[in-house]
């Protein structure tokens, strides 16, 4: 089957694979995303922010016969929960999760399955915040870009990276880097704050010439991308 993406909310998305069903960073703000008869479910938290972790995806897990419930460092575990540490990848049944340190809190998530490669960042990005003191931003820029050669060589099928609009003119220096430096068959930006002016800003901004027709953007809930689609 063609892959499916469905946005769920901010930095919540779906995937639908031949054999698993993937959802990440899923606040809770929606209905519960369901796995179609017969998929394995694997529920991903990327770190402890409400804008990333719901209660709500503690009960789907919980309630999804033969699921898993993989977190970043720092996330409550309840009983059900398996932290994935950078030193130390999971392996599932041909599933594989590597993380990555955020330069926020918890994690991103490499994950490679029989079908493709996901990787969705969580809070791991370049912030660049004008008005911060020497040297905050430029340790961001070293530690962002340290982060990102740890990806390079990887064949990604998806991506989903922070374009966040209050960054201001800094708002795809986190995207620009992981597309030149790792890239993606598919980046979808996210973190968005439901701007639904960023697509387009992505699509006009010069920095994205090279790899423009790669980016899709998802702005409503519920709107969905199947592999062959336009982006």
């Amino acid at each position: 089957m063609a892959i499916r993406v469905t946005y769920l909310h901010h930095s919540g998305f779906a995937v639908e694979l031949a054999h698993d069903y993937l959802v990440f960073d899923w606040d809770g703000t929606r209905p519960a995303p369901r796995a179609p008869q017969g998929k394995r479910t694997a529920v991903f938290i990327s770190h402890r922010h409400g804008d990333h972790c719901s209660p709500r995806a503690f009960e789907l897990a919980r309630e999804t016969p033969g699921s898993l419930l993989l977190c970043g460092r720092g996330v409550p575990r309840r009983g059900l929960a398996q932290t994935v540490r950078c030193s130390e990848p999971f392996e599932a049944a041909g599933l594989t999760v590597r993380a990555l340190r955020s330069t926020d809190e918890g994690a991103a998530f490499l994950v490679k399955t029989p079908d493709a490669c996901v990787y969705h960042a969580g809070d791991l990005n370049w912030w660049h915040w004008e008005g911060e003191p020497d040297p905050w931003n430029p340790d961001m820029e070293r530690r962002y870009r340290a982060e990102m050669e740890k990806l390079r060589g990887e064949r990604i099928d998806l991506a989903f990276v922070p374009a966040d609009p209050r960054l201001g003119g800094a708002y795809a220096l986190g995207l620009d880097c992981f597309m030149r430096t790792a890239g993606a068959a598919h980046v979808f930006p996210m973190h968005c704050w439901d701007d639904a002016g960023i697509g387009e800003r992505l699509q006009n901004d010069p920095v994205t010439e090279p790899y423009r027709g790669r980016i899709v953007f998802l702005s409503v809930p519920g709107m969905t991308w199947r592999e062959g689609d336009e982006g």
